[in-house]
């Protein structure tokens, strides 16, 4: 499917510097911790998990397929790499009507690790039931916003979520951009979904 990349607003190029709030400002490298160092926690750094994503076979929007096609007629809300248990692991978050079902995928193979972490609408936050209910609303997928932020960065998306601007639902895409993490913003134009 050829998508048109002039529907999409790009709104906000900006660095995501792990964990602190999205702001305007100039790409900044990642530093967190020395590589092969672990977390209080005993996780892996930050720069560990960024080089375990950078060796991953499978990407982003190929995680995102094998989770809708395990639940045909689901749309992805949520996805994104997670190295910290040292494997490389898409989670994918999915849903139609009122359900939400959360797949490990492997990053090596593509297959769907167990069974889907299950839950309803109502357990989310009233700003998260209002983006999975205006998400309804659009002809574009995450898969869609994906393609256009590897796009414009160049480089693969890391992760992918339903974020709400000034009451309009974005679609966020954090992309590596080697020595940093650049978030790109999209809004859908509105119109009527699926």
């Amino acid at each position: 499917m050829r998508i048109d990349n002039r529907r999409f607003h790009i709104f906000v190029a900006v660095l995501i510097a792990l964990g602190a709030e999205a702001a305007l400002a100039a790409p900044v490298a990642v530093e967190p911790r020395a590589q092969g160092s672990v977390t209080k926690s005993g996780e892996p750094s930050v720069l560990d998990e960024l080089e375990l994503f950078r060796g991953t076979r499978i990407s982003l929007v190929e995680a995102i397929a094998a989770a809708e096609k395990r639940h045909a007629g689901a749309r992805t809300a949520d996805a994104g790499f997670d190295g910290s248990t040292g494997r490389a692991l898409y989670k994918v978050m999915t849903f139609e009507k009122d359900r939400i079902w959360e797949n490990l995928v492997d990053g090596e193979t593509g297959e769907i690790i167990g069974g889907p972490v299950i839950s309803s609408i109502g357990e989310f936050n009233a700003e998260a039931r209002k983006n999975l209910l205006a998400l309804r609303t659009v002809r574009q997928q995450m898969s869609d916003a994906v393609h256009i932020a590897e796009q414009s960065a160049s480089r693969r998306a890391v992760g992918g979520s339903l974020t709400s601007i000034d009451g309009r639902l974005n679609f966020t895409i954090v992309v590596d951009s080697g020595s940093s993490l650049k978030q790109v913003v999209l809004e859908p134009p509105a119109g009527k979904g699926r």
